[in-house]
């Protein structure tokens, strides 16, 4: 909480102080990456853009937990959630062009578009707008190596958010388990997923790192618990809607995925 309170000192402050506790519990609900949570978490930004309309935050906000919602196959329509994830980020923008959230949302979005160039332009833009942020940092290591690549690189720039933020949450993890992957560090994947938030995204990146080591009975149970505790999740959702773009990431998932048993024979 108090890296988050350093954070939004930085940037243009909310004007209605019950919007930005609100926003603050949206956060913390966002992070728990169940179902559950990320629709706690819209509902608390719903309310916090009711409250001040002009908050910029709680509109990139909104637009990350849609995309996340929609991801990791929480969503009934995902490309309905996708549309107004992408609509938030443009609002929020408008408000805040220097919004960092807003433009990882947005270069996702790039990239599902084809334009990977956009992406990185805009991965580029969110780095430079809070350089020193450890979240901002954290955030574009979880986003860019599956969708534009750039994988060391996003690597080292995850690590140092850890080392800016040396109690930092579980997501941070997260972030660095989906950089390793895409490098094919997968004994670093196995130890950051384990580290990372409790998640069918984790869950996934534990059975594909195992089955790309060869340790056969690790990956199975990371496949038994993935169909038993997220039954609505695919590894084909998450590729198209997180989205794995990045043609190295796109090999990798294939590689990965095929091998633990999680990608029917038609897309491996």
């Amino acid at each position: 909480m108090a890296q988050q309170r350093r954070e939004a000192a930085r940037r243009k402050p909310p004007t209605n102080l019950a919007a930005y506790d609100l926003y603050l519990l949206a956060i913390e609900q966002k992070h728990l990456f169940t179902k559950e949570s990320e629709a706690k978490a819209a509902e608390y930004l719903e309310e916090a853009i009711r409250l001040d309309p002009g908050f910029a935050r709680a509109w990139s906000g909104l637009a990350l937990v849609y995309s996340i919602t929609a991801t990791l196959g929480f969503a009934d329509d995902p490309d309905a959630t996708n549309r107004k994830s992408r609509e938030h980020a443009e609002h929020a923008l408008r408000l805040d062009p220097n919004d960092s959230v807003a433009l990882v949302v947005r270069a996702l979005f790039r990239a599902m578009d084809g334009d990977l160039a956009g992406a990185r332009q805009d991965f580029t833009l969110a780095e430079a707008a809070a350089p020193n942020d450890a979240d901002n940092l954290a955030l574009i290591g979880y986003n860019a190596p599956t969708t534009v690549g750039d994988g060391e690189r996003m690597v080292s720039i995850t690590r140092r958010a850890l080392r800016l933020n040396p109690r930092a949450p579980e997501w941070y993890y997260g972030a660095l388990t989906t950089a390793e992957y895409s490098v094919g560090h997968d004994r670093e994947v196995i130890a950051a997923a384990r580290k990372g938030p409790s998640s069918n995204e984790m869950l996934m990146y534990l059975a594909m790192a195992h089955a790309r080591l060869g340790e056969a009975d690790q990956a199975v149970e990371a496949v038994r618990r993935l169909k038993a505790e997220y039954p609505e999740f695919s590894v084909e959702i998450y590729m198209r809607n997180f989205p794995v773009s990045a043609p190295e990431a796109i090999a990798a998932f294939r590689d990965g995925a095929s091998k633990a048993g999680l990608l029917p024979m038609s897309t491996q």
